[in-house]
C-alpha cells in the first residue's frame, strides 16, 4: 500500500492518481479502498504530478533527478533524465507536445516529447513550481517569492509583488 500522498492529480472517469514519499504513484477509482494500479520506478520522493492534455499520460517530477512519463493505458515509462538537482514541478504545453519540468538550483527545462531529443534549459531565479497556460505561457515560482513569466512570442507584463515577465524564445536561445 502507497505511503499518504503528498501530490494528487484528477485523470477523470473517477479516477485520480497520488503520489508522495515513497517514490511510487497509486491510481484510484472513486469509491475503492486499495488502487487500481501502483506505479514503480522512481528512488526518491515524487515532487509533483500533471496530466497530458489528451488524458493518456502522467509525468511525474521526483528528487530522484528524473520526470517520468506513464502510459495510462499500461506499458512503461519514458525517463527524462539528465537533470542535475531535484525536479521538482511539472506540466505540460495545451497542444501536448512539449513538457516543461523544474530543477531546484534555478533551471528550468522544456522537453520536446516526440523524438529522443535533449530539453532546452533555461536559467531563472525561481523554479520551484510552473503551470502552463492555454496561451503557451510557462510560469514559474519558487521559495524565494518571485515568479516568473514567458510567452512564446512577446513579452507581457503582470506587475503584482516581485514578478518578472521573459520572452521564452529570446531567453532560451
Amino acid at each position: 500500500m502507497p505511503t499518504p500522498s503528498a501530490r494528487l492529480t484528477i485523470l477523470g472517469d473517477r479516477r485520480v492518481a497520488t503520489a508522495g514519499a515513497d517514490g511510487r504513484i497509486a491510481i484510484w477509482t472513486s469509491g475503492k479502498a486499495e488502487p487500481d494500479a501502483v506505479l514503480e520506478g522512481h528512488t526518491a520522493p515524487i515532487a509533483a504530478l500533471a496530466l497530458s492534455p489528451d488524458g493518456t499520460t502522467l509525468a511525474s517530477a521526483s528528487w530522484d533527478h528524473t520526470v517520468r512519463l506513464w502510459p495510462l493505458a499500461g506499458g512503461a515509462p519514458r525517463v527524462l533524465d539528465g537533470h542535475t538537482q531535484n525536479v521538482n514541478g511539472v506540466a505540460f504545453a495545451p497542444d501536448g507536445r512539449t513538457l516543461s519540468a523544474s530543477v531546484t538550483i534555478r533551471a528550468c527545462a522544456i522537453w520536446p516529447l516526440s523524438g529522443p531529443s535533449a530539453p532546452t534549459v533555461s536559467r531563472c531565479r525561481t523554479a520551484q513550481r510552473r503551470a502552463v497556460g492555454d496561451d503557451g505561457e510557462i510560469a514559474t515560482g519558487g521559495a524565494d517569492g518571485n515568479s516568473i513569466s514567458w510567452q512564446q512570442r512577446r513579452p507581457h507584463g503582470r506587475n503584482r509583488g516581485r514578478t518578472e515577465t521573459r520572452d521564452l524564445a529570446g531567453d532560451l536561445a
